[in-house]
C-alpha cells in the first residue's frame, strides 16, 4: 500500500490538477465522494491531499489500489447493479472510463442510483469533436483515440448530442462542459503541429478544444 509517495496518474498530463481546481470549488470538504474506475487512487490522493475526507474508490480490480485509509469495493461497471451503497454522495468522478464500457446508459443509471439530489457526476472522455480529432477522421476515416492509434480497450466515443439525450433519459441536468487542455493543444503532438491547429482555429470552429472532454452532470 502507499506509504505517502505520489500515485502514479494515468491519463493526459496535467487534467488531475484541472479537475482538482473545479471540484475544490464545487462541493464542501466533508462531501462523500465515490470514484469509479479508480486504479491506484492517484486521483482520490490528490482530493485528500486537498483536505477531502469522505472518500470511497470503486475498480473491477481492487488489488491495484495502493492508498492507505481508503475504502475500495469491487464493481463490475459493466454490470447492472454495482453495490449496494446508499444514495449518499455528493460527487461522483470517472476520469478517463466511459469509454472502456459497454453500456453507458447502465453506468449512469448506477451513479443516478448513488448520488444523493443534488450531488455531481463528473466524466472524461477521449475528445472526438476536437479539430485535432475531426481532420484525422476526415483525412483517415480513423476516430482519435479509437482507431488504428490508441487504447485498444477504447470502445465507444462519447458525442455532445449523446451525453445531452443520455443525461436527459436518465435524469441528470447539464451542468457545465469543457475540453482540456483549454489551450486546445494536443498533449502529445508536435510543437509545429499544435501552432498549425492554433491558426486553423480562426477559420474552424472548434466548440470542445482539447484531448478530453470532461461533462459535470447534476441530479436534481
Amino acid at each position: 500500500m502507499n506509504a505517502g509517495q505520489p500515485l502514479r496518474e494515468r491519463t493526459v498530463t496535467g487534467l488531475h490538477a484541472g479537475l482538482a481546481d473545479r471540484v475544490a470549488a464545487l462541493v464542501p470538504r466533508d462531501a462523500p465522494i465515490l470514484d469509479v474506475g479508480c486504479g491506484s487512487g492517484a486521483w482520490l490522493q490528490r482530493l485528500r491531499q486537498l483536505g477531502f475526507t469522505k472518500l470511497t474508490g470503486a475498480d473491477h480490480d481492487t488489488a491495484q489500489f495502493a492508498l492507505d485509509g481508503v475504502r475500495v469495493c469491487p464493481a463490475d461497471l459493466d454490470a447492472e447493479r454495482w453495490f449496494d451503497d446508499a444514495p449518499s454522495y455528493r460527487l461522483i468522478t470517472a476520469i478517463e472510463v466511459i469509454e472502456h464500457l459497454q453500456n453507458i446508459g447502465n453506468f449512469l443509471a448506477n451513479a443516478q442510483r448513488l448520488l444523493a439530489p443534488g450531488g455531481y457526476l463528473l466524466l472524461t472522455t477521449p475528445n472526438v469533436h476536437s479539430l485535432h480529432a475531426r481532420l484525422r477522421f476526415l483525412l483517415t476515416a480513423d476516430v482519435k483515440q479509437f482507431g488504428r492509434i490508441g487504447d485498444v480497450t477504447h470502445l465507444y466515443p462519447l458525442l455532445q448530442s449523446t451525453a445531452r439525450r443520455l443525461a436527459a433519459r436518465h435524469g441528470f441536468e447539464l451542468a457545465a462542459q469543457w475540453g482540456f487542455p483549454a489551450s486546445g493543444d494536443a498533449v502529445a503532438a508536435r510543437r509545429w503541429v499544435n501552432l498549425a491547429f492554433r491558426l486553423l482555429r480562426h477559420l474552424l470552429p472548434e466548440p470542445i478544444p482539447g484531448d478530453v472532454y470532461c461533462l459535470l452532470l447534476r441530479k436534481p
